[in-house]
């Protein structure tokens, strides 16, 4: 199963959006709650973004 996730908003830490909420991405790629067989979803995640312009 594909996961995104689009932020848009104040700026804010990595780990805000995507390993400390309860439920974030990070806790999906090995432990989903609505996965229907297995327990473990061994497909991990990945992380890419876009810097602002001028900031690169």
């Amino acid at each position: 199963m594909c996961r995104h996730l689009a932020y848009i908003g104040a700026e804010t830490t990595l780990a805000a959006v995507v390993s400390e909420p309860p439920h974030g991405l990070y806790e999906q790629s090995w432990a989903p709650r609505l996965q229907r067989y297995g327990t473990v979803n061994a497909d991990g995640f990945g992380i890419g973004w876009y810097p602002a312009p001028g900031s690169a």
